[in-house]
């Protein structure tokens, strides 16, 4: 740390923060707080990133006859801790399985002991249970993502061969099912695609607390 004409400068070598402040005491405090955040959560990514390049390991997951005699998997994303959105999906869209020849897959991660021991009946109760040792939380959306399609694409690969196509749907996304089914209907089994919807110039929402 050096001092120059009133402005209080500090440069940490390891995390590469750079800061500066004017030279009053409060300032110069409420800077070396920051620095400090900042180094601790640079700490903390380097512990996360060696978990991130290992494959993730799977606790619970359907059985291997988990996706005969369907044509479609619906992957369905919701919270561990919310067991009611997976009891509302199964209820509503899940009744129509049969008719349009689709099961459902709920991809997880892990939560407290209380959420872990709730899937865990839930998956001897529905067999429909995807989970996957990482933490399930609001700020592991990312992680979530990429986890959870590593995971179902494994599961897939090893036991939904017969299908022609998965569908990925968030908890919250009210769909219609006469539609998609005949969309899925027409996608090109042979050509391993991936469908998806493109924006024109869509502007990210980077609203505090949004996601």
């Amino acid at each position: 740390m050096f001092t120059k004409q009133g402005w209080a400068v500090m440069f940490d070598e390891e995390s590469r923060v750079t800061i500066l402040s004017t030279g009053s005491f409060s300032m110069l405090t409420f800077c070396i707080f920051v620095a400090s955040v900042a180094i601790n959560k640079y700490e903390e990514d380097k512990r996360i990133v060696p978990k991130l390049i290992e494959p993730p390991s799977v606790i619970v997951a359907p059985s291997h006859e988990f996706c005969d005699g369907f044509l479609y998997l619906i992957a369905v994303y919701t919270r561990v801790n919310e067991p009611e959105a997976r009891n509302r999906f199964r209820n509503s869209y899940g009744s129509l399985s049969s008719k349009y020849n689709f099961t459902v897959i709920f991809p997880l991660g892990t939560g407290d002991g209380e959420a872990n021991n709730g899937v865990m009946q839930e998956y001897h109760q529905f067999g429909d249970i995807l989970q996957t040792n990482f933490d399930d939380s609001f700020r592991n959306l990312t992680l979530k993502a990429g986890i959870t399609s590593y995971s179902i694409s494994n599961f897939v690969r090893e036991n939904c061969t017969s299908v022609r196509a998965v569908l990925k749907l968030d908890d919250d996304v009210e769909w219609n099912v006469q539609k998609m089914v005949a969309k899925m209907a027409t996608v090109d089994v042979k050509g391993k695609r991936l469908y998806c919807e493109v924006r024109q110039c869509g502007i990210p929402q980077r609203l505090k607390g949004g996601k």
